[in-house]
C-alpha cells in the first residue's frame, strides 16, 4: 500500500492564535500535531482526509468561523462545513503517488461576528 502526505498549515493575524484541531484516520499523534495526514493511493474522490475544528479566544460567544482552501488546493480537495466551527476535508480526485506524492493544503479561517438582531 502506498501513501501520499497532506500538510496543513495555519496562520493567525490577531492577539490570540486560533486553536486548530486536526483529526485524521490512521496517523500517529506526532503526525496529527504536525498537520500531516496519510492517504492511500487510488482512494476515490469524496474520501475523508481530515476533521478540522476551530476555536478562537478572540471571538465572541455568538461568532462563527469561515474557512476556505487556498493555494490551488480546491482542485484536489474540498472543505465541507459540518457545524458551527467544524469542517471536514475530503478528496475531489484520485491520488497517484507516481505523479505527485505530497500535497500541501492551506486553510484560511476568519471569525464572523453575528450581532443580536442581525440575520
Amino acid at each position: 500500500m502506498t501513501y501520499a502526505v497532506v500538510v496543513i498549515h495555519v496562520s493567525d493575524v490577531n492577539d490570540n492564535p486560533p486553536v486548530i484541531s486536526i483529526y485524521t484516520l490512521g496517523t500517529t499523534h506526532h503526525d496529527a500535531d504536525a498537520g500531516l495526514a496519510w492517504v492511500s493511493e487510488n482512494v476515490e474522490g469524496g474520501s475523508f482526509i481530515a476533521h478540522v475544528a476551530v476555536t478562537d479566544r478572540d471571538s465572541a460567544v455568538n461568532a462563527g468561523v469561515r474557512c476556505q482552501l487556498g493555494n490551488g488546493s480546491a482542485n484536489k480537495f474540498q472543505l465541507v462545513q459540518l457545524g458551527h466551527n467544524e469542517f471536514k476535508v475530503i478528496s475531489t480526485t484520485t491520488f497517484d503517488r507516481e505523479q505527485q506524492d505530497v500535497y500541501q493544503i492551506i486553510i484560511t479561517c476568519e471569525v464572523r461576528f453575528v450581532m443580536k438582531g442581525q440575520l
